[in-house]
């Protein structure tokens, strides 16, 4: 029962109507050049632009609503646009205590 209302409040979560915020997220392979990565967008007119570290390198989130083109012709070999990507800030196990 736990599982289907744990998949039930995820499912409702990914909807797009129920986000807190509608930006986009560049998924980055790469542990070297991401500053440059970074200075690219800011070149393109972000000033809010957002680095994560990952467990496989970086995330960075920016506004929505641009041509992306020129960034991914650029750093397309190890970066990827997710329009509908979805960042986990937080993680706990079963075994860590509340």
């Amino acid at each position: 029962m736990a599982t289907k209302l744990e998949s039930k409040a995820t499912s409702l979560a990914m909807r797009p109507e129920n986000a807190i915020t509608h930006k986009w997220l560049f998924d980055y392979d790469s542990k070297v050049d991401v500053d440059n990565f970074v200075k690219a967008l800011v070149d393109e007119g972000f000033k809010k632009v957002e680095v994560y570290k990952t467990v496989n390198n970086y995330s960075i989130v920016i506004p929505h609503g641009f041509d992306t083109r020129n960034i991914l012709a650029k750093y397309g070999d190890y970066v990827e646009l997710k329009r509908d990507g979805l960042l986990c800030v937080a993680w706990r196990s079963n075994n860590e205590r509340r």
